[in-house]
């Protein structure tokens, strides 16, 4: 009686991919035609396109880069001047925060989409935690995923100001 450990594997493995993603998933390729953003810094150049409902970002780290953010700011939002993040100085301490709305914080083992706003996680994939894989090619030392907009942007990025911090 029982089942066999393969078949075991297999139903579990199915049950896993049956949730959705929190927002955040890995991508294997990359979209034709020119990116609708394109940041660059000393050891990173993040590329990004719109999609429609989703976002795809290309992170492409020089051999040195171990990760880093892109922080993302709304310069018609008038914010209290007084108002600090604790969240942004924990991941950035650093940096001098100016405002940043959210940052998308990177590296091959995770990206998470922070709201310095609010002080929240918004959303967040760690590879190994999921079935689906890894984030980086190897080969090009690019992450490559996809960022739901409905889930987790609270603004259009093509009207927002960035800027990267390595890591």
């Amino acid at each position: 009686c029982g089942l066999p450990w393969a078949e075991i594997e297999k139903e579990f493995e199915d049950y896993w991919k049956q949730y959705d993603y929190s927002g955040i998933k890995p991508a294997k390729i990359s979209p034709e035609g020119e990116p609708n953003i394109e940041i660059n810094a000393e050891e990173i150049i993040v590329l990004i396109w719109d999609l429609g409902d989703k976002y795809h970002f290309d992170v492409r780290l020089s051999p040195e880069a171990k990760g880093g953010a892109v922080l993302f700011n709304d310069s018609s939002y008038n914010q209290d001047a007084a108002y600090r993040s604790a969240l942004f100085v924990e991941h950035h301490p650093q940096e001098k925060y100016n405002g940043e709305w959210f940052g998308l914080c990177f590296s091959p083992e995770e990206i998470g989409l922070y709201d310095y706003l609010c002080d929240k996680l918004q959303a967040k994939y760690i590879p190994s935690l999921s079935p689906h894989g890894d984030l980086l090619n190897p080969e090009t030392r690019t992450l490559q995923f996809i960022l739901e907009k409905s889930a987790v942007i609270p603004a259009d990025l093509k009207k927002l100001s960035a800027r990267i911090v390595e890591r």
